[in-house]
């Protein structure tokens, strides 16, 4: 990771210390009681670092989708992520229960 971001070859996310990108990465459930902010919004910007989509852990954690998921998940609620907080999302207000529900199967 560099400089507190996660890039590919399109975008980069930006907003999160490289301890919470860890959490959100490679966290255990019972490492998400080290998530001091649960409902912190972070952003996805493209190549001209323009902000195209803000971003929550919980939509990070659903669209990874590793194995384990959604322990992980619960784990992250129960420290107070808020799965039905409205995010601007690619252009739509949604949640990370509607973006769980549509493409993961729910949470």
């Amino acid at each position: 990771m560099s400089s507190n971001s996660i890039t590919d070859k399109d975008t980069k996310i930006t907003g999160f210390t490289d301890d919470e990108f860890d959490l959100i990465n490679c966290g255990e459930p019972e490492d998400m009681v080290n998530f001091t902010n649960p409902n912190k919004v972070g952003h996805v910007r493209d190549k001209t670092n323009k902000i195209i989509s803000d971003i929550t852990p919980l939509i990070m954690l659903i669209n990874a989708s590793g194995e384990g998921w959604r322990d992980v998940a619960e784990a992250l609620i129960a420290q107070g992520a808020d799965p039905d907080m409205d995010v601007n999302y690619y252009d739509k207000t949604t949640t990370a229960r509607v973006i769980a529900d549509k493409y993961r199967g729910g949470l």
